[in-house]
């Protein structure tokens, strides 16, 4: 379910490459379904 969610997400966010928020939110999203182990 994960991926599913994972993809929609990344197809959302990157649907509006023009817009540089677009990529700013894509990479909170990921931060915050996938927390980067640190």
């Amino acid at each position: 379910m994960s991926e599913s969610l994972s993809s929609t997400i990344y197809k959302a966010s990157f649907g509006d490459d023009t817009s540089t928020s677009s990529s700013k939110k894509f990479e909170a999203t990921v931060t915050r379904l996938r927390p980067s182990p640190q």
